[in-house]
């Protein structure tokens, strides 16, 4: 029987808040699920904005007995859609090597199949027990997944790894092996290595200068180190630390994972270059530009257990595909007088997307006192805001009137409902006019296309749906 054990954390923090054991042979705990959903809520109410981390830890024995993939990751997708978009941690045992296998099971690593289409943040090696601090595990891989995005995958990524490897860990590692730097072709290189040998620093040095027309990493591989060797950071080399050689599978998994592009680098390839020429931006420029911000929040409500998982399903649906290019703030206790506070560090938003309660005549339920705001009280959070915002959805019965005052203040699109919708009708809607916005960056008839179109799909299976749209019309 497999089992793994879950750790809910808040980022930063090493104080455990909950934690129970998933069984494969079991349905999931699901009422466990729902109080770690409104763990986040509580805590914003309290002052405590930082977000929540969950890590779901494989210790030596399933390892070696061999983990079910499919019941790992229905695991995993019960995260997502309960935690209010936290990062997910799969926690590998760092006593576990792969070597111990049972013979009858399946290749030691079956389970590193499909985690990262499972949206995994990282694969964290590290030691399964109860006295772990885990936040510093987390914090490691955030330093490490860092260089991720100073190295966008224009072209793939190979490794040469300069120290013998099992045959597992070859076998694992072999879709990215390179014996050599003469077989790379049109591609960068991720040199490994154990720091173990007198010479390589010189290495190093003698590899770099073959580095002429392709990006090179340095990774050092070694499960005692608690952070790069000082010879290797006082000389400035890129590089970066893994606990195991599972990490650095995983790393090399999103280096060459193409969603790392960003999209504004995708489009200028479609420019015609006889029409337009690209000049490089110098270091502080005058202009700025704007990647695509969403805010999502919610007015939680203590007791409401349900209605806060139910919106954090939402919200997990809405972002699990989006662009890697653009950001989310999720803040799911939100109070009229705290939006001033959450613009002001956003600077620009694309997308306000509001998932609560609404009513024609009092406006939007906020959270914790259940008061309801009228529009007015909500504008007034965007008093000292500086910018545009092309789209406002409000995902609340009766939330017609808050958006029609919206549109009246110049918000592009604002969106809401003339009466109760079911949930799962907001979400499809939801779903198809913020890629709308996205891709068209805000154009307002893109966007009420869109809304056209998903309305006549929504009336085709709720004839109460009654979304409705107002457009600034400057």
């Amino acid at each position: 029987m497999a089992e793994v054990r879950i750790l809910i954390l808040q980022k930063g923090i090493h104080n455990l808040l909950d934690t129970w054991m998933e069984k494969d042979n079991s349905p999931l705990k699901f009422n466990k699920w729902k109080e770690a959903c409104a763990r986040w809520p509580q805590l914003l109410l309290q002052g405590s904005d930082e977000p929540m981390e969950v890590f779901i830890c494989l210790d030596k024995e399933l390892l070696a007995e061999g983990c079910d993939s499919p019941f790992l990751h229905r695991v995993i997708q019960q995260a997502h859609k309960s935690m209010w978009g936290a990062k997910v941690y799969v926690v590998v045992d760092k006593q576990w090597q792969p070597e111990d296998r049972d013979p009858e099971q399946p290749d030691s690593f079956i389970w590193t199949e499909g985690l990262l289409e499972n949206r995994v943040s990282d694969i964290l090696e590290w030691s399964v027990t109860h006295s772990s601090n885990y936040s510093e595990a987390a914090r490691r891989s955030r330093k490490r997944r860092e260089v991720l995005f100073h190295y966008p995958p224009s072209k793939p990524w190979k490794c040469l790894f300069r120290a013998p490897l099992s045959p597992e860990e070859e076998y694992l590692l072999s879709p990215y092996l390179i014996d050599s730097l003469d077989e790379l072709d049109n591609e960068n290189c991720l040199v490994a290595l154990r720091p173990m040998s007198e010479d390589y620093l010189e290495y190093i040095g003698a590899t770099l200068q073959r580095a002429t027309d392709y990006e090179m990493m340095f990774g050092v591989v070694d499960r005692l180190e608690s952070r790069l060797p000082s010879d290797l950071v006082r000389k400035g080399y890129a590089s970066v630390l893994f606990h195991g050689v599972v990490e650095l599978y995983y790393f090399l998994q999103q280096l060459n994972n193409p969603r790392l592009n960003n999209l504004r680098l995708n489009n200028l390839k479609s420019i015609n270059q006889s029409v337009a020429t690209p000049v490089q931006v110098i270091v502080n420029p005058k202009f700025k530009s704007h990647s695509p911000q969403l805010l999502i929040t919610y007015s939680y409500l203590d007791g409401q257990d349900d209605s806060c998982l139910a919106a954090a399903s939402d919200t997990w649906a809405l972002i699990k595909d989006l662009p890697s290019d653009v950001r989310v703030k999720i803040y799911p206790a939100i109070k009229s007088a705290k939006l001033a506070d959450i613009l002001k560090d956003l600077g620009h938003v694309l997308a306000w997307i509001h998932i609560g309660h609404g009513d024609e005549d009092r406006g939007l339920q906020q959270a914790e006192d259940a008061l309801f705001k009228s529009a007015e009280d909500w504008l007034r959070g965007f008093t000292e805001y500086k910018s545009s915002l092309p789209l406002a959805l409000f995902s609340s019965c009766r939330s017609a009137a808050v958006a029609r005052r919206f549109a009246e203040e110049g918000t592009g699109v604002a969106i809401g409902f003339t009466r109760e919708v079911h949930k799962k009708v907001c979400v499809e809607l939801t779903q198809r006019v913020v890629k709308a916005a996205i891709e068209a960056n805000g154009e307002s008839s893109t966007v009420l296309t869109a809304f056209s179109e998903g309305r006549d799909i929504l009336e085709i299976d709720d004839p109460n749906a009654s979304p409705v749209a107002f457009w600034a019309n400057h």
